[in-house]
């Protein structure tokens, strides 16, 4: 019993070192600069914004709650946000938003 329970806790540690180095793998990139059109995704409730790039490029934005409400003012408009690449959503890649800049009004 003793040696399953020591084989345990070696898989536990052995994971969350794995999952540990893959997190701060992530949040480690450097943030990116990306110019496209605010627009909104999916149906509300659960409506998101995304910034479309070009014609094949959408990311869904996920963003601060101040930045999201200005976002949320200028759909349709041109932004510049800088953001760090972040999970893969259902509706595409993601992008972890630390600011926005609007550029048409």
């Amino acid at each position: 019993m003793f040696r399953y329970q020591r084989v345990l806790f070696f898989a536990f540690l052995s994971a969350l070192f794995l999952f540990s180095c893959r997190a701060a793998q992530r949040s480690s990139a450097p943030p990116q600069t990306f110019v496209g059109k605010v627009y909104l995704i999916g149906n509300m409730p659960f409506a998101k914004l995304a910034l479309k790039i070009d014609q094949q490029q959408t990311y869904v934005l996920d963003c601060p709650k101040e930045v999201e409400s200005t976002l949320m003012q200028h759909q349709g408009q041109t932004v510049k946000i800088l953001a760090r690449a972040g999970e893969r959503m259902p509706e595409g890649n993601s992008l972890k938003v630390i600011s926005a800049e609007i550029l048409q009004k």
